[in-house]
């Protein structure tokens, strides 16, 4: 067993009988391998973790007790791959700052903050080396204020988007030369910017907007700009009479081809119909094509076995007497993803209700999260493959349960390894995952406890205030939180409050015989 103390922290590596919760159907390929525990007490603000890919995982969090001439320390380390402790260091920023996003490219951190409490316009960027912590403080102005949802940031570019004067507008700052410069085509009472998304190689960045089509008909377009800011393409997708689009992801495109898909409804309303496809190419839309909810064949499969029957039979019945069967659910849409010629789109559904408790999450803003009295109640994922012409291939379902938030965001990770392709959320302390390989399922509703550090390791608490899962590197991902934990010593139980980060793998052998 290897242990490894540096200041309050604790890295260890994982015994099998960690945690002694018994389960009825562990998964055969999920594998945790490493852990790092850090001390949460009262001197330490919540800890924030900026996913580096294969340079690492940066961990920052604000440090109460070391206040200075109006500016409060924030402390930053990197993790490497096997979350060893790779350096660390301390920033000042001033107290009244707070922590508005972040990002990582081309072998740099990029934390977001504002400079002051009651000016929105004036921002503070740390543009921080992963090799080895070297930092630069950037003190920048985007002149007018601005609700920030979105932020991107790539070498000396730093690509704020939100709303002005409740107009959605892109701002893309260069940072040695301090010149904010407004993108044209965005500041338009009829867009919502919906994602602000850099593709592959960081040459130039896209600009997805819900927009009005002809009619009042609502449509995704997307804008794509060079780095210095020129519109070098704009698409729109014509969605045909009598239908809205909801929400459009892309996948990283060639000069010729483009998919984009995401999801419609009959109605401009959040609740969507079903999902689409479009294809343009050489900038001609080739195609769009929609797909109910009814016509997938495990869309309903959450429900159970029994009510998917009933439901399937009604279906069956009323396209018999030549009519369509319409249902109506809110899901969020991955970014389109391709796996060898097939396009997967993922989206999770969810419904909205009162709530009568509060949930903690912390986020950045890569997108715009909107808050309300309302909580959101995840009942399922689906996965969709679809060929390059747009016709269904196969679907899948992985239910979702006990999984609410305060806001839609991502709670399903997907990893894709040839044919074999995992889905995997963390809840409760458990990683429940489903493991498909085209239309076969190779292991479903599988549980996975999270590993603690040492053998007499436990938590009382089923329901963490903080959990998430997100992809890492490769086929990795990592799992972190906060956990109050119970250890014995001695005739004693010695309780403790950590926030932790676990690697997780993949045990592919079985999938691949």
């Amino acid at each position: 067993m290897r242990w490894i103390f540096f200041g309050c922290f604790i890295a260890v590596n994982l015994s099998s009988s960690a945690q002694k919760i018994p389960i009825q159907n562990p998964s055969a390929y999920v594998v945790q391998s490493e852990r790092i525990e850090f001390e949460v007490n009262e001197n330490s603000d919540h800890f924030h973790i900026i996913n580096g890919f294969e340079e690492g995982l940066l961990i920052i969090n604000k440090q109460l007790n070391k206040v200075s001439d109006g500016k409060i320390a924030w402390k930053m380390q990197l993790l490497d791959s096997e979350l060893n402790v790779s350096w660390e260091k301390s920033v000042m920023v001033p107290s009244g700052s707070v922590l508005l996003g972040w990002d990582f490219a081309n072998g740099h951190f990029f934390l977001l903050f504002s400079r002051t409490q009651y000016k929105e316009e004036e921002l503070l960027v740390f543009k921080i080396e992963a090799y080895n912590g070297h930092h630069e403080a950037f003190n920048i102005s985007t002149v007018f204020p601005i609700k920030l949802s979105h932020f991107e940031a790539i070498d000396d570019f730093v690509i704020l988007g939100g709303t002005a004067n409740e107009r959605p507008v892109v701002i893309n700052y260069n940072l040695q030369n301090r010149i904010p410069v407004v993108v044209s085509g965005i500041y338009d009472l009829r867009n919502n910017i919906e994602d602000i998304i850099l593709n592959n190689d960081n040459t130039y960045f896209s600009v997805i907007l819900s927009e009005l089509f002809i009619e009042k008909q609502q449509t995704i377009a997307i804008n794509t700009y060079s780095l210095k800011n020129e519109l070098i393409d704009r698409k729109v997708i014509d969605p045909g009479e009598k239908i809205n689009l909801i929400e459009g992801t892309t996948l990283d495109f060639s000069s010729e081809v483009q998919y984009m898909a995401g999801t419609y409804s009959l109605k401009s309303k959040e609740s969507s119909r079903g999902l689409y496809l479009s294809r343009f190419d050489i900038g001609k839309q080739t195609f769009i094509k929609y797909f109910d909810y009814a016509s997938l064949e495990f869309f309903f499969e959450y429900r159970g076995l029994r009510r998917e029957q009933r439901l399937r039979k009604r279906i069956d019945a009323r396209s018999a007497e030549g009519k369509n069967s319409s249902y109506s659910y809110k899901l969020i849409i991955h970014d389109l993803m391709a796996n060898d010629s097939q396009l997967l789109l993922i989206g999770e559904a969810y419904y909205t209700r009162h709530p009568n408790h509060t949930d903690f999450s912390l986020s950045n803003l890569r997108r715009a999260q909107v808050f309300s009295n309302l909580e959101h109640v995840y009942t399922h994922t689906i996965i969709v493959a679809l060929d390059t012409a747009g016709t269904i291939l196969w679907d899948h379902s992985f239910p979702m349960s006990d999984v609410v938030s305060d806001f839609p965001t991502e709670k399903v990770v997907v990893n894709v390894k040839g044919d074999c392709i995992e889905l995997l959320y963390l809840e409760k302390n458990l990683i429940r995952s489903k493991v498909i390989s085209g239309a076969n399922v190779l292991e479903s509703n599988a549980f996975t406890p999270i590993m603690l550090g040492k053998e007499d390791d436990n938590w009382p608490l089923k329901d963490p205030i903080l959990e998430r899962l997100e992809k890492w590197y490769e086929d990795y991902l990592f799992a972190y939180g906060e956990q109050e934990i119970i250890s014995s010593k001695g005739t004693e139980n010695v309780f403790r409050k950590v926030f932790y980060i676990n690697k997780i793998g993949f045990d592919h052998n079985d999938a691949f015989k």
